[in-house]
């Protein structure tokens, strides 16, 4: 997944056609879910499922749910490797798709303990 985001940008994610498959927006959706549930129980399965997330999003079309796995990677990235410019690069990423995004408050409410934790370490305070 990583060379998949290396040359990445928001309007690459954008560019994709959307996601029209309904048992592939199914499964993001399980998915996204998945990683709500398990990111403070089960923390190490949320890669595995953001991973997967961007996996399907390039061969099979953006849909809203490709954010959580973008966040979650950067996320990732930012915990458990030492890639803090692909993880605040990723980040950003992720937050200007919630900003063009008709759901704006319901992502930034599910999401933003994840991405205030990117921050906080590839950004800290003045």
């Amino acid at each position: 997944t990583l060379p998949m985001l290396k040359d990445v940008t928001s309007e690459t994610i954008l560019s994709l056609p959307a996601m029209t498959d309904t048992r592939k927006l199914n499964a993001m959706k399980f998915m996204d879910l998945l990683i709500t549930f398990s990111a403070f129980h089960l923390p190490m399965l949320i890669h595995i499922l953001s991973c997967r997330m961007i996996k399907l999003t390039f061969e099979f079309g953006f849909c809203e749910d490709t954010i959580s796995g973008l966040i979650t990677i950067a996320y990732g990235l930012m915990q458990y490797s030492n890639r803090t410019e692909l993880s605040k690069r990723t980040n950003k990423i992720a937050e200007t798709l919630i900003q063009g995004s008709s759901n704006l408050h319901a992502l930034r409410a599910r999401l933003t303990f994840m991405s205030c934790s990117v921050h906080g370490v590839v950004e800290p305070f003045q």
